[in-house]
């Protein structure tokens, strides 16, 4: 399969292509996510939408027991060298959406979060459930899709 695919549906609130670089997401569906999650209102979805929903979009394909990095999501989303985009664009994830957030480490093969955080064992957590070896704090590079 293609990673990421040409088109693909965003948890069901809409359907969006990609053409290009360019995200065609119309205002209908981004009225519908809105309405979906009141946190994100139609003006601030305009700065934003088109940029996150491909950042979202591209780490939803990250296969169950793959992980990549912040910066390959970037690169493949059509945002090369900006990591921290991809960074921001998970945190802003709305609740009940479901991207698989998880499977982002930084470029170290670490998880980003302080060790021993509630959030580091979050995503520890969840990546050992899928299977995938963390070693004194690093992920085994097999496990890693895109640059090693």
């Amino acid at each position: 399969m293609k990673w990421p695919p040409t088109e693909y549906i965003l948890s069901s609130p809409c359907l969006i292509t990609i053409s290009g670089a360019k995200v065609i997401c119309s205002l209908e569906a981004k009225e519908q996510f809105c309405t979906l999650f009141p946190k994100y209102s139609p003006m601030k979805m305009k700065k934003t939408s088109d940029t996150y929903f491909r950042i979202w979009q591209t780490v939803k394909r990250i296969p169950k027991g793959k992980v990549t990095t912040y910066g390959e999501i970037a690169k493949r989303s059509g945002f090369p060298k900006q990591a921290r985009l991809v960074g921001y664009a998970l945190h802003h994830l709305p609740p009940g959406v479901n991207i698989p957030w998880h499977r982002v480490v930084n470029a170290q093969r670490r998880i980003s979060f302080p060790p021993g955080n509630e959030n580091y064992n979050r995503q520890k957590a969840l990546l050992e459930r899928e299977g995938v070896i963390i070693v004194k704090g690093k992920i085994l590079p097999e496990k890693f899709i895109g640059k090693k």
